[in-house]
């Protein structure tokens, strides 16, 4: 089998942009505590605090090769649909008929907008998410490419 070589630069140190990512990212968790014993005018006082705090860590470079995210806007949009839908029927509250008619059309309209905008940022996630797995970045030119072992 031929060594995977950069195509820019012949170089053959390249890495799997996947492994890259994970080397760069870290969780972290802190935990602390503090207890204190004290008085003010002949009271006595005990008090104490916890602390927990947990978040990831990330080098600049694999922030760089974070993997692609999935879109939220068929989220953003049917939620849009269902706040415009509440707003029609109380500010046309005295036209309930309306009301209920143009509320309920909105909100059907943003339920298809929704199921269309998620079946294709489903396949356009798959997509992306895929070729991001078979990315490579060469270590000497940092050319980013795509290839299948």
């Amino acid at each position: 089998m031929d060594e995977l070589k950069c195509p820019s630069c012949g170089n053959a140190d390249v890495r799997r942009v996947a492994l890259l990512f994970m080397e760069g990212t870290s969780g972290i968790q802190l935990n602390g505590g503090a207890l204190g014993l004290g008085s003010v005018g002949g009271l006595g006082g005990l008090g104490g605090a916890a602390t927990f705090s947990h978040g990831t860590q990330q080098t600049a470079l694999a922030l760089a090769l974070s993997p692609p995210q999935k879109s939220q806007l068929g989220t953003v949009c049917l939620a849009a649909a269902i706040v415009v839908g509440l707003l029609l029927a109380v500010y046309y509250s005295d036209l309930p008929w309306f009301a209920n008619v143009a509320g309920v059309a909105v909100v059907a309209a943003g339920i298809c907008l929704y199921r269309r905008l998620e079946a294709t940022s489903r396949e356009e996630y798959a997509r992306s998410r895929a070729a991001w797995e078979r990315s490579f970045l060469c270590m000497r030119c940092a050319k980013r490419f795509e290839a299948s072992l």
